[in-house]
Protein backbone atom coordinates (compact mmCIF):
# COMPACT_ATOMS: atom_id res chain seq x y z
CA UNK A 1 0.00 0.00 0.00
CA UNK A 2 1.51 3.39 -1.15
CA UNK A 3 -0.50 5.22 1.46
CA UNK A 4 1.00 2.91 4.76
CA UNK A 5 3.08 5.84 5.93
CA UNK A 6 0.38 8.37 5.94
CA UNK A 7 -1.92 5.42 7.78
CA UNK A 8 0.65 4.95 9.93
CA UNK A 9 1.18 8.71 11.27
CA UNK A 10 -2.60 9.29 11.32
CA UNK A 11 -3.36 5.64 13.55
CA UNK A 12 -0.73 7.02 16.29
CA UNK A 13 -2.71 6.12 19.45
CA UNK A 14 -1.71 9.44 21.07
CA UNK A 15 -3.40 11.89 18.31
CA UNK A 16 -6.78 9.63 19.37
CA UNK A 17 -7.66 10.03 15.41
CA UNK A 18 -10.29 6.72 14.19
CA UNK A 19 -9.72 6.38 10.54
CA UNK A 20 -11.96 4.18 8.14
CA UNK A 21 -10.42 2.99 5.04
CA UNK A 22 -13.22 3.18 1.66
CA UNK A 23 -12.53 1.31 -1.63
CA UNK A 24 -15.08 1.79 -4.21
CA UNK A 25 -13.90 -1.91 -6.00
CA UNK A 26 -13.41 -4.72 -4.47
CA UNK A 27 -10.80 -5.57 -7.97
CA UNK A 28 -12.88 -8.61 -8.78
CA UNK A 29 -11.49 -8.79 -12.18
CA UNK A 30 -9.72 -12.09 -11.82
CA UNK A 31 -12.62 -13.57 -9.40
CA UNK A 32 -9.87 -12.42 -6.60
CA UNK A 33 -12.81 -9.94 -4.77
CA UNK A 34 -12.90 -11.82 -1.93
CA UNK A 35 -9.65 -12.35 -1.43
CA UNK A 36 -8.76 -8.14 -2.18
CA UNK A 37 -11.44 -7.59 0.41
CA UNK A 38 -9.66 -9.87 3.26
CA UNK A 39 -6.61 -8.71 2.20
CA UNK A 40 -7.36 -5.03 2.51
CA UNK A 41 -8.54 -5.39 5.91
CA UNK A 42 -5.94 -7.36 6.99
CA UNK A 43 -3.35 -4.43 5.85
CA UNK A 44 -5.36 -2.04 7.60
CA UNK A 45 -5.52 -3.93 11.61
CA UNK A 46 -1.68 -3.87 10.59
CA UNK A 47 -1.96 -0.31 9.97
CA UNK A 48 -3.54 0.68 12.99
CA UNK A 49 -7.66 0.76 12.37
CA UNK A 50 -9.30 -0.12 15.63
CA UNK A 51 -11.58 -2.99 13.79
CA UNK A 52 -12.56 -4.58 10.97
CA UNK A 53 -15.46 -2.58 10.19
CA UNK A 54 -13.54 0.08 9.72
CA UNK A 55 -13.22 -1.01 6.19
CA UNK A 56 -16.13 -0.80 3.75
CA UNK A 57 -16.02 -1.77 0.30
CA UNK A 58 -18.75 -0.90 -1.91
CA UNK A 59 -18.70 -2.46 -5.26
CA UNK A 60 -19.89 0.92 -7.21
CA UNK A 61 -21.14 -0.13 -10.98
CA UNK A 62 -18.93 2.86 -12.11
CA UNK A 63 -15.99 1.83 -11.15
CA UNK A 64 -14.17 -1.10 -13.33
CA UNK A 65 -10.94 -2.38 -13.11
CA UNK A 66 -11.21 -4.25 -16.77
CA UNK A 67 -8.86 -3.41 -18.90
CA UNK A 68 -11.15 -4.06 -21.53
CA UNK A 69 -14.36 -1.82 -20.32
CA UNK A 70 -14.16 1.50 -18.40
CA UNK A 71 -17.62 3.20 -17.83
CA UNK A 72 -16.70 6.17 -16.91
CA UNK A 73 -14.45 7.03 -20.56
Amino acid sequence: MFFAPTLLALTRPELGNHLKILCLSSGNEDGLGETRKKELVKSGMMLGLRNEDDVLVIEDSYVSLSPRTYPLC
